[in-house]
This record gives structure tokens, C-alpha cells and sequence, in this order.
């Protein structure tokens, strides 16, 4: 690629346009990048979901991802939030993250391919589409500039490197650089890191190939590096994120810091190797830049399963400090992923109500350490329902009122039926305190009639939590269950009526703890009637997640 010759009266100030080129390529990414999503953020969002189906699916969605928005960072980021939602594994995260950094090469490519003359019609072509009154032709008219003004950006910036790099200063760095690999390997890094870009070093690279201010030895080294800069930004962000996001992450810096350190050192052999085959130094440095990232895709993907165990092992579950939410992500900011994540949680939460009616219920069946374990899940139920009404009303996602309020009132829902167990095992604490038990035939209904509810909300929270609405619709009249409580009740009344031993005495206790059941299989009605108008909307929202 020829170098363009500087503006007359330019040659004093080339370092500033070393820096407004490069300035001029940044922005020129981030403005097609945000017009593209823009454009297509529910089609690109459905592409990224199909990430979970396998290893390979992941990596071809983030390279065609990442192809249409050239930000394999942002990819990378997002790939966070689809783990903390628990839509992708450990193996298809990985995968994705390193299919991002290999398809945001593509403008690299593009601008190496001797087209840079067109980054100002493209400009052109860009406003005056983006004028037209269609919000889909305004986007992509942006992403048109964007691109322009990515090319005219690299192309800026070539013309202003050969000055730029003629001082001996300047030089004298670079020869010393050359005959350190790694220490050029650690600079593309740390500057692809500040830019946020492995693309900034990659056209730095074209451009010093192109001056002959750069051996193609050290242009291997500094790209080589720049592969790491972006992935370590990534792991700095996620440290609020899950464990899991997190050993991605920390995975995708190891992988490629590695490969790099092997590049930088072996590049004096590459260089003598692969630049007789490539003597066009833009074509050369942008053919490094994807090559790299493609050879750290292949290295990883027969080792993800060590991978994993051993991103395990660095980097341990966190030892639990009090009941905490498990799916409730504070790094997710997508309103409708917000649903999704509080909707798994309640899903969640149902399971540790179970849990305290099947011990309550074992309790009634004579159990005596059943009680200990469902006070513990009480006020596990409690924390838990009280985090995700405050998750979920801090990120107050106003599209979906509906679903905000259904969610809520099932949590609401939920807590309450942990304070009606609780009740329920204080029926026992009474009798035990009286010296009285019930008889045998009593506590017998009672436990049938426990076991029906317990059955019932086996089956609510299952559907629930699986998005049956037609499920819930059907499980919402509880008839049955009421039937066997009436029954319990009625057969109690008749025992009182014949005066048999023991049934005036724990009476009222027994009677209670009917009553009791009786809210607890109203809670779970509730529950059921409201679920479909949860699930019916985040049905909608999820596909465009």
C-alpha cells in the first residue's frame, strides 16, 4: 500500500497527526459499532444466543458478531452477562469471547485491502443516506461513516508515521525494540489496553511496516501483544461480575498472553518465513492481526475441558457469607435480561419454600429434626425475596410493568407461604409444650393433608419455573387439595362429636393447622394465577435477548 503524502506545512506537526488519525480509526469503530447495533441489536442478540447450543456454534457467532459490529471488547463484555443469566457454559463463553477478538479483525482487513482512497465518498454517501426519514436508513447511514471514517483514520495515520518516525530519537527506540520481542509484545498490550483495541496497534503496525520504521519481526511482537491488551480490560471489568464470567474471562488473558509470549519469541522465524510470501506491509500486518487471533481459537478448543477445571481451581467458588442471590447480576443493565435473571431467581426462591413444606410436612409425620431445617430456609426465603424486589425496582424496567408487578407478588407470594410454614411448626411447638400430641389418627390426616399441598407445589413451582403458562392455568383451582382439607377438617369435627380421647385437648391446635394449610394452598393458587402474565411476557422479551 503507498503511502499518501502529508499536507504541505504539515511536516512540523506529524506525531499530532499520528495521534488524530489514530483517533480518527477509533472513533470510526465505535461509531459503526454502536450504528450496527443500533440497526440490528435484536438480530445480533439472537445470534449471540445460539452461542449456547456448542463450542463451535459459539465461535461462529462471535466471529459473525463481531464481523458486523467490530467490537470484539463489547462481544466479550456481553458474553459476561450471558453467563451470569446462565445461558451459556463455561466452554461456549470461552469460545465466543475468542470468536469476538478474531471477527473484529475484519476492518483491519478491509482497510489493508488498498481501498483507503474511498473513506471520504464513503463519508459522503454515509450523511446523505443517514438524512433519509427511516430510522433503519439513518443507522445505517452512521454505520457507512463509521466505516468511512475508519479509513480515512488508517489512511491519516500511514501518511503520518514516515515523518513521524524520521527523528533519530524515534528510531534509535525502535531498533532497540526490535531486539527485544517481548518488550514490544508487552507494549502492544499495555496500548491496546489504554484504546480499548487491538485494532489501534494492528494500524499503528501498517503504518510503521510502511515508513520501514518497523521490521516485520517486531510488527509480529507488537500485534502479537496487542491481542492481549483488549481480554485484559475485560477480566479488569469483571470483577463484579460472577465466578464464572470472572474464569472466563481470567481463561481468555491466560490463553492469550501465552500464545503471544511463544509468538514474540519465535517471531524472528516467522518474519523470515511468512514476509518473502506477504512483502506488502499492510496486507502482512493485518494477516498477523487475524491469524493470531484464529491460532488461539484452534489451541483452545481441544483443551476446553482442562481449561475449565483448571480455571477452577484459580479461581475458587466464593464461600458463602449468608444467603445471596445466585442469578441476580448487578452488572446486567438490559431491562428485559433484568427480568429474566429476577424471574430464574423467584424460581429459585420457590425451591427453598419447598424445601420448608416438605420438612414441615415431615415434621407432621414425626420427624424431629425437620423443624431446625425449615426455620433455616424461612429466613433464607426472607433475604432472598427482599434482594430481588430492590434488584428489580433499582432497574425499574418500565416496558414491562406487568411483569414487574407479577414477579413481585409471586416473591411476595412466596415469603408468605415461608411465614405460614413457620406458623405451621409452631402448632407442634404447642402441643409439645402442653405434654399433648395428637392422636394417631389425627396426625395422620394432617400429614396426608400436608403431603397434597406439598404435591401441589411441587408441581406450581415446576411450571413456573420451566415457563409453562398453560401449565400454571390448569394448576391454578387447587381443587383437589381443597377437597382433602375440607375432608381433614370435617373428619377432626366428627372425631370432637364422639368425644374420642384426646381430640377436645388438641383440638384447636389441629384445627389451626388445617387453617394453616388451607392459606398455604391459597398462596400457591395465587402463585398460579399470576405466573402466566409473568411468563407470557418474558416469553416475548426473551427472544430478543
Amino acid at each position: 500500500m503507498a503511502n499518501d503524502e502529508l499536507p504541505p506545512g504539515s511536516a512540523a506537526l506529524p506525531v499530532m497527526l499520528v495521534i488524530g488519525g489514530l483517533g480518527l480509526f477509533l472513533f470510526g469503530l465505535s461509531y459503526l459499532a454502536s450504528n450496527v447495533e443500533s440497526m440490528a441489536g435484536a438480530t445480533l442478540n439472537r445470534l449471540l444466543r445460539l452461542a449456547g447450543r456448542s463450542p463451535f456454534s459459539a465461535l461462529a457467532s462471535g466471529v459473525l458478531v463481531a464481523t458486523l459490529v467490530q467490537s470484539g471488547a463489547a462481544i466479550s463484555l456481553m458474553t459476561g452477562s450471558f453467563m451470569d443469566a446462565g445461558l451459556l457454559g463455561f466452554r461456549e463463553a470461552l469460545m465466543l469471547a475468542l470468536g469476538s477478538m478474531l471477527g473484529a479483525t475484519v476492518t483491519v482487513q478491509l482497510a489493508s485491502a488498498g481501498i483507503l482512497s474511498i473513506g471520504v465518498p464513503l463519508i459522503g454517501v454515509g450523511f446523505f443516506v443517514s438524512l433519509l426519514p427511516r430510522r433503519t436508513a439513518r443507522h445505517l447511514g452512521g454505520a457507512i461513516v463509521g466505516l468511512g471514517l475508519v479509513f480515512l483514520g488508517l489512511r491519516t495515520l500511514v501518511a503520518a508515521v514516515a515523518p513521524a518516525a524520521g527523528s533519530n530519537l524515534f528510531r534509535d527506540l525502535l531498533q532497540a525494540a526490535s531486539g527485544a520481542p517481548l518488550i514490544l509484545a508487552v507494549a502492544g498490550a499495555v496500548f491496546a489496553a489504554l484504546v480499548h483495541s487491538s485494532n489501534a496497534p494492528a494500524a499503528l503496525a501498517i503504518g510503521l511496516l510502511a515508513a520501514g520504521a518497523l521490521t516485520p519481526a517486531a510488527a509480529i511482537a507488537l500485534i502479537a501483544g496487542a491481542g492481549v491488551g483488549t481480554p485484559l480490560v475485560v477480566w479488569l471489568e469483571s470483577g463484579g461480575r460472577g465466578v464464572e464470567a470472572r474464569r472466563v474471562a481470567a481463561t481468555h488473558v491466560a490463553l492469550k498472553a501465552v500464545v503471544a509470549c511463544i509468538v514474540a519469541v519465535a517471531s524472528g522465524w516467522l518474519a523470515a518465513g511468512v514476509w518473502p510470501l506477504q512483502p506488502d506491509s499492510a496486507r502482512f500486518a493485518a494477516n498477523v492481526h487475524t491469524v493470531f487471533s484464529l491460532l488461539v481459537a484452534l489451541v483452545a478448543l481441544p483443551f476446553l475441558r482442562p481449561l475449565a477445571t483448571l480455571a477452577r481451581r484459580a479461581i475458587p467458588d466464593p464461600v458463602e457469607r449468608g444467603p445471596r442471590p445466585k442469578y441476580l447480576s448487578e452488572g446486567v443493565q438490559d431491562p428485559r435480561l433484568v427480568l429474566v435473571l429476577a424471574h430464574r431467581e423467584v424460581a429459585r426462591i420457590s425451591d427453598h419454600v419447598l424445601t420448608m413444606l416438605a420438612a414441615a410436612t415431615a415434621a407432621l409425620g414425626r420427624d424431629g429434626q425437620a423443624a431446625d431445617r425449615a426455620r433455616y430456609e424461612e429466613e433464607v426465603v426472607d433475604i432472598l425475596v427482599h434482594q430481588v424486589v430492590v434488584y428489580v425496582a433499582r432497574r425499574n424496567p418500565p416496558a414491562e410493568p406487568a411483569v414487574v408487578q407479577a414477579l413481585t407478588r409471586i416473591a411476595s407470594a412466596l415469603e408468605s407461604m415461608g411465614d405460614l410454614i413457620k406458623r405451621l411448626l409452631r402448632q407442634e411447638e404447642k402441643l409439645t409444650a402442653l405434654g399433648l400430641d395428637f392422636s394417631p389418627q389425627g396426625r395422620d390426616e394432617l400429614h396426608r393433608a400436608a403431603q397434597s399441598v406439598l404435591e401441589r407445589a411441587t408441581r406450581v413451582f415446576n411450571l413456573f419455573a420451566v415457563s409453562d403458562v398453560a401449565g400454571c392455568l390448569e394448576a391454578a383451582s387447587g381443587n383437589e387439595v381443597s377437597v382433602v382439607l375440607s375432608e381433614s377438617r370435617a373428619a377432626h369435627l366428627l372425631r370432637l362429636g364422639r368425644m374420642e380421647p384426646g381430640a377436645e385437648l388438641t383440638s384447636a391446635v389441629h384445627l389451626d393447622s388445617v387453617t394453616i394449610l388451607e392459606q398455604v394452598n391459597g398462596e400457591l393458587s395465587i402463585i398460579a394465577r399470576t405466573a402466566p402474565q409473568a411468563l407470557a411476557a418474558l416469553d416475548e422479551a426473551q427472544p430478543a435477548l
